[in-house]
Formats: C-alpha cells, sequence, structure tokens
C-alpha cells in the first residue's frame, strides 16, 4: 500500500487484496508460467486468449485470469527478461490489460453479489500502474544486498527506468 500511496496510484481495497494474494501465490516460482495447468511457454499469449474466448464460461474465466496474472507478474518482477524478444514488455501489457478487460466484461454479464469484475475492470484499466508498482517492489527487495544492487544497476543501464533510478540514488 505504501508504494501504491508514493506513486499516487488509487486502487480499491479489493484489487490491493487480490494483487497480494496474486504476489503470495506466484512467490512460489512453479506457479510462474504454469497456472491450472496452462503453460503459458507452449504457445503465444494472443492464441491462448483466442482459445479463451471460445471456451466455455468456466475455462474462459480460468485462463483469462491467468493470462491477466502472470502477464501482470512477468512485468511487474522481471521486465529485463523480456527485453529485446518479439515478444517484449509492451506486448505482455497490453495482453494482460486485454485479458483482464475481457475478464472483467464476461463476470459482468453473470448475476453475481460480488466485487469480482471490479477488480478485474480496475486491474485492466490500470495494468500499466500496477505493473509498475510491481516493479518497485522487485527492485526495492533486490537493493537490500550486494548483488541485487548490482542487478538493479544493470537493469538500469538496459531499460534507463526511473525507478530503479530513484532507488539507486538512495542507497
Amino acid at each position: 500500500e505504501a508504494e501504491l500511496e508514493r506513486q499516487r496510484i488509487q486502487v480499491m481495497e479489493a484489487t490491493i487484496f487480490y494483487v497480494v494474494n496474486l504476489l503470495t501465490t506466484y512467490f512460489k516460482t512453479e506457479k510462474l508460467l504454469s497456472d491450472k495447468g496452462v503453460d503459458f511457454t507452449s504457445q503465444p499469449l494472443v492464441l491462448m486468449m483466442a482459445e479463451a474466448m471460445k471456451s466455455a464460461l468456466g475455462k474462459r474465466i480460468e485462463l483469462l485470469k491467468s493470462i491477466g496474472d502472470n502477464s501482470l507478474y512477468l512485468t511487474g518482477f522481471f521486465p529485463e527478461s523480456l527485453k529485446g524478444k518479439v515478444m517484449d514488455v509492451s506486448y505482455y501489457m497490453r495482453m494482460g490489460e486485454s485479458a483482464y478487460s475481457h475478464l472483467h466484461k464476461t463476470l459482468e454479464t453473470q448475476a453475481s453479489e460480488n466485487s469480482r469484475e471490479k477488480i478485474f475492470q480496475e486491474l485492466a484499466k490500470k495494468f500499466e500502474d500496477m505493473a509498475g508498482v510491481l516493479s518497485s517492489i522487485s527492485d526495492k527487495s533486490k537493493s537490500t544486498h550486494d548483488k541485487g544492487l548490482i542487478h538493479l544497476y544493470e537493469k538500469w543501464l538496459a531499460t534507463k527506468d526511473q525507478r530503479a533510478s530513484e532507488i539507486l540514488q538512495e542507497k
């Protein structure tokens, strides 16, 4: 929450709770890129998105959520791993935004009493901001040891990322 305040990003409490749960779940690396039997390394996200859109409701919700969640985590914590690749950070951001947007619309058509669809609507609209918050959290956690500072400096050299620059200046 402190990082959201520092960057002046306002989101619902339910969205904060959702992202914290996402981080807790994805903290175990084996969950990343392999969520609920979905292998994110086997095909491009655009094909997975097409599969989701023609799937039955339950499978569609599961696939869209997984695409959005994986894209958010990857662009927030490991953006440098996508640098110079054909499918770069902007591709994953667009796919994540789109997945959350479609998920919001899918859930909105269901008569439900919970706010899940509002969470995904907010994540779709503020995807880049939320990825930036996750990136800042990642950078700050890396800056607590020498190896992390070197990694952060290398990230700054490669991307000229403003958040990385600020953290390095604080150290």
